[in-house]
């Protein structure tokens, strides 16, 4: 369930998602950086924001082949 009416917005917001991901680690990477996390934390939060980011991908790709199918498959899908 979403509160985003179309695929094309609800692709717009899956980008937006692993912008944050993305955002989000380099943020873990400073705290690393400056030993404020050790290597096993920074191990563990990659394995889990690679697993995230994996299937926000996943999910914006499955919204742009949506997208882009003809009006009528669409409708019958």
């Amino acid at each position: 369930m979403t509160s985003r009416s179309s695929l094309k917005e609800q692709a717009h917001f899956a980008e937006i998602a692993f912008g944050s991901a993305i955002e989000t680690y380099c943020a873990f990477q400073l705290a690393y950086d400056f030993e404020y996390i050790n290597d096993e934390q920074m191990q563990t939060i990659s394995d889990k924001l690679a697993g995230i980011t994996n299937r926000i991908n996943a999910l914006k790709k499955s919204q742009y082949q949506r997208i882009n199918k003809p009006t009528n498959q669409r409708l019958n899908a």
